[in-house]
């Protein structure tokens, strides 16, 4: 039986530490032709006048970490334009990740992906002030505040030593 997990389960579960080092070995892999990721795919349909649905796809393998996943979301819109930040017109977009055993091909894990989402993008912030910056930067900052500004504070500070945040929003 996979594991199911809701983003209440999983917000908190894993520091952001392990999340900055996942990405990197995934970087790592792919930079190394050993990883795959396929473009992000997105597709919008109407659903009345002024009102669509937008789908999002992305999926990839780390063989490394023996996983492969799909992660797929989807919210309706007001805007047409997929580019375009979203209007979520109900309560929210629903989004899941979808997660395979490498070997085997099983079903590991269905996760929602709003908490693991944003620990990625904070993540690969992380992964790029390490690899980009001096050891000793002390200042950072930030434009917005908002969820990814959050997460990418997180890993920032996980991977140096913050003393000062400037942000603007």
């Amino acid at each position: 039986m996979p594991l199911v997990l809701t983003d209440k389960d999983i917000a908190g579960l894993v520091p952001m530490s392990d999340y900055v080092q996942a990405m990197e070995k995934a970087y790592l892999e792919y930079g190394n032709g050993i990883a795959a990721i396929r473009p992000r795919q997105r597709y919008q349909v109407a659903i009345g006048e002024d009102r669509y649905h937008l789908t999002n796809i992305i999926a990839g393998a780390v063989p490394g970490s023996g996983l492969s996943a799909v992660r797929l979301s989807s919210w309706p819109r007001l805007r047409k334009d997929p580019n375009k930040t979203k209007i979520v017109t109900g309560p929210g977009g629903w989004g899941f990740i979808v997660l395979f055993d490498l070997e085997s091909g099983k079903l590991l894990a269905l996760l929602m992906d709003a908490v693991v989402s944003d620990m990625r993008v904070g993540a690969t912030t992380g992964v790029a002030l390490k690899r980009l910056t001096r050891e000793d930067v002390s200042s950072v900052g930030i434009f917005g505040s908002g969820w990814q500004a959050r997460a990418n504070l997180e890993a920032i500070c996980t991977v140096r030593k913050i003393s000062r945040v400037k942000v603007y929003s």
